[in-house]
């Protein structure tokens, strides 16, 4: 598809957002990114879809340990009446006393493919943001930390964004959740063109948890994990203590140092799964498929 045809997709598709969005289909997929930044994570919402991109400081210790990031750019576009500038607000607090949640943060400049833009430079320099409203009362934005040469990279990032709406999908064979679930969030992570971490999340009847209350999903490249040594049929597994992570190790289908991962995010979720106990065992279902590493042969959230 050219340039063009792709542009005028996108406009007739954003014209009427809806106020949620489905979290197991993307919404968007970028054409350009800096090459150096080589940590990708795209999550799917119902607020917001959103791709962070982030070049580590430091290779951590192992593969599974958390990234300490050196360069970060997020790319959000949010659902009708979402504020996509929530985390400037967080960055700079005078934004937060100074503007409602509907103002666009910064000053105007070129549009973004015809729409009006709006873009911030933090205090410091270290943060900027280009915004802009990519159908009526919905709002996209880049923003970056440490970012060289910002205002060309954040802009050349937005006029490559296009529409996308095919299937996000996962290395793991579908586990059902507990009866009357909901899926909330969808987290799809890779390392280095290598699929990291995958999980879907969900919200339990009658929650208000705004990130859902429990995930079930599979990392790679773990060296162990972390809470109450145990076993699941035979396999090696760590408990939490309420809530927290709860993996089994030995995936059927995986390479060494996969595990599958259920995590408890708050109360009603482990009410829901019923303890602890279930949990792990709902953990010890998770299958991958055939070949996990050609996405061809993953399956839909």
């Amino acid at each position: 598809m050219s340039a063009m045809r792709e542009q005028e997709n996108i406009c007739r598709r954003t014209t009427e957002v809806p106020t949620e969005f489905d979290p197991g289909r993307r919404i968007f997929r970028l054409s350009w990114l800096p090459d150096e930044l080589t940590h990708l994570t795209y999550t799917g919402h119902r607020w917001e879809h959103s791709l962070t991109a982030l070049l580590p400081a430091a290779a951590p210790d192992r593969g599974d340990g958390p990234v300490r990031a050196g360069r970060v750019v997020t790319v959000t576009a949010g659902a009708r009446g979402v504020d996509v500038c929530r985390p400037l607000r967080e960055w700079d607090p005078e934004l937060t006393r100074s503007a409602p949640p509907s103002t666009p943060i910064g000053v105007a400049v070129a549009p973004v493919r015809d729409r009006p833009a709006y873009r911030y430079v933090s205090p410091d320099g270290s943060r900027a943001a280009l915004s802009w409203r990519y159908a009526h009362d919905a709002w996209a934005a880049v923003l970056s930390t440490n970012q060289p040469e910002s205002a060309r990279v954040l802009r050349q990032i937005a006029e490559g964004l296009v529409g996308d709406d095919r299937p996000l999908t996962a290395p793991f064979l579908r586990v059902p959740p507990p009866v009357g679930c909901r899926l909330e969030r969808v987290v799809v992570e890779r390392r280095d063109d290598r699929w990291h971490r995958v999980s879907s999340g969900y919200l339990v009847p009658g929650s208000r948890s705004p990130y859902g209350d429990l995930t079930v999903g599979v990392t790679r490249d773990r060296a162990g994990g972390e809470g109450n040594a145990t076993t699941v049929d035979g396999r090696p597994a760590w408990s939490a203590d309420g809530l927290g992570t709860y993996r089994v190790g030995w995936v059927p289908g995986a390479a060494p140092g996969t595990v599958a991962e259920v995590g408890v995010l708050t109360p009603h979720g482990l009410s829901a799964l019923g303890g602890g106990a279930a949990a792990l065992a709902l953990a010890a279902r998770v299958r991958l498929v055939a070949d996990p590493d050609d996405e061809a042969g993953w399956r839909p959230f």
